[in-house]
């Protein structure tokens, strides 16, 4: 019935001091909405929209930075999709939307999804025998200079 809170909205008071910015002026009307829907959750027409565990904005970019590299994706696309990760996850502890534990639970939803993913539509499958046949090359091309050697 009642969602976790991020420490900016179990702790407000310590929030204050940031910029105002949309990300402050989003987490107070969050705020507001959350207030309005405890008083009167029938009558006030509101959604309740705040809640912290798991980080699902940690989840969403964890599993697209793991598909890129999963994926061998270029190495730019790669880089970046780590560093919005990274970004992310500072923005999330910065602005008080989540708790350490919220994003690392987010990062094994994403981890999860990835994983799930990869095992339904049978990439999971693939990948493991692409790295058996590249290993049976491989192996050959380490023996034919070996026999020509011995002839």
């Amino acid at each position: 019935m009642l969602p976790a809170l991020g420490p900016a909205f179990a702790r407000p008071e310590l929030y204050r001091g940031l910029a105002d910015t949309g990300v402050t002026e989003l987490q107070q009307s969050l705020i507001e909405t959350r207030l309005d829907v405890l008083v009167d959750p029938v009558g006030s027409g509101q959604i309740q929209g705040v809640a912290a565990f798991a980080s699902l904005h940690v989840s969403v970019t964890f599993a697209a930075a793991l598909f890129m590299m999963r994926t061998k994706q270029k190495p730019l696309w790669q880089t970046v999709t780590w560093i919005f990760f990274g970004a992310t996850v500072i923005a999330t502890l910065y602005f008080g939307w989540h708790y350490i534990l919220d994003d690392i639970a987010g990062m094994v939803i994403g981890w999860a999804a990835v994983t799930l993913g990869a095992w339904v539509t049978g990439n999971r499958r693939k990948r493991a025998q692409q790295s058996k046949e590249a290993d049976a090359i491989a192996a050959e091309q380490r023996e034919e200079p070996a026999l020509a050697e011995a002839s």
